[in-house]
């Protein structure tokens, strides 16, 4: 592993690092120092440690990398997980707000070559299975739809 310029492990996620920034403050480092050192931010570092005296086990998964800081955040207490329901957007179709945000998203880490290094590896597979599942519903979407671009362009106008 290769330390970049500020010291901190790209590889690692960000609750990796926002635990290893906790460990150098417990060590007598000032917060600010640990997470530069670190490669993370004071805030995620205070999370990880409120988080953690709220639920101690979640260390040995955070350190492991099998968790993210959102996930431990969620599992003591600090934030709600807001499932989603099966009717997501009500009446009318969305394509256009839908499109839109996956493309602005994956332009985004398009700039960063998509490495998503803050991602651990089961949270990895599971959107690995929902990208498979996107494509599918995405290929059957078009055949529909070159279609009816093909019979909007070449119908005849009945009398």
């Amino acid at each position: 592993m290769e330390p970049s310029r500020n010291g901190s492990h790209p590889d690692k996620t960000a609750a990796q690092k926002a635990l290893a920034g906790l460990k150098l403050t417990l060590s007598g480092l000032p917060q600010s120092e640990a997470a530069r050192v670190t490669g993370t931010t004071p805030r995620q570092i205070q999370a990880v440690k409120a988080a953690l005296a709220r639920v101690p086990e979640l260390e040995s998964q955070v350190e492991n990398g099998s968790i993210t800081l959102n996930a431990v955040q969620v599992a003591a207490g600090y934030r709600q997980h807001k499932p989603v329901s099966g009717r997501a957007f009500g009446k009318g179709d969305k394509w256009l707000e839908v499109a839109n945000a996956l493309t602005q998203y994956l332009h985004g880490w398009g700039s960063r070559d998509y490495k998503f290094t803050h991602i651990p590896p089961k949270e990895a597979g599971k959107r690995v299975k929902v990208i498979d599942e996107m494509i599918e519903g995405l290929q059957a979407a078009r055949a529909d739809l070159e279609q009816r671009s093909h019979l909007a362009t070449s119908a005849v106008p009945s009398k």
